[in-house]
C-alpha cells in the first residue's frame, strides 16, 4: 500500500484513526463527526482454552508483531501492529457486536 500510494496508483482519501504508516492522511472523524469504523484482526482459541495457553499464545504473538521485518510488512500495507489482553479484545468483540447491531436495526436489517 504504501509504494502504491508513493507512485501515486493510490491517493488515501482518510484515515480512521491516526496512522503510523500514513502519518499525513487526513483523519476522517475530523470531517465526519460520529465515524467510527477501523478495522482490526484479532485470535481467538475455544471457550475453555486455559489461561496459560491463552498468555503464551498472545506474548508468542506480540512478540513476532515487534520483530522489525514483520513491523515494516504490516507498515507496508497500511496496518499498525499493535495488540491487547484477551479482556480488551473480549470487551471490543462486545462493542463492536452492540455498534453493527444498532447499525443492522436502523438500516432495517433483520437477523437471519
Amino acid at each position: 500500500m504504501q509504494n502504491a500510494v508513493r507512485t501515486g496508483r493510490v491517493r488515501i482519501l482518510g484515515v480512521s484513526i491516526p496512522s503510523t504508516a500514513f502519518p499525513d492522511a487526513p483523519i476522517i472523524t475530523t470531517d465526519v463527526p460520529g465515524y467510527d469504523n477501523v478495522s482490526w484482526f484479532g485470535m481467538f482459541a475455544p471457550r475453555g482454552t486455559s489461561r496459560d495457553v491463552v498468555t503464551r499464545i498472545r506474548d508468542d504473538v506480540a512478540a513476532v508483531l515487534k520483530l522489525p521485518d514483520v513491523k515494516r510488512r504490516l507498515l507496508d500495507i497500511g496496518g499498525e501492529p499493535g495488540g491487547t489482553t484477551p479482556e480488551e479484545c473480549a470487551a471490543r468483540v462486545r462493542n463492536e457486536i452492540a455498534k453493527w447491531q444498532k447499525v443492522a436495526k436502523a438500516a432495517g436489517i433483520k437477523p437471519q
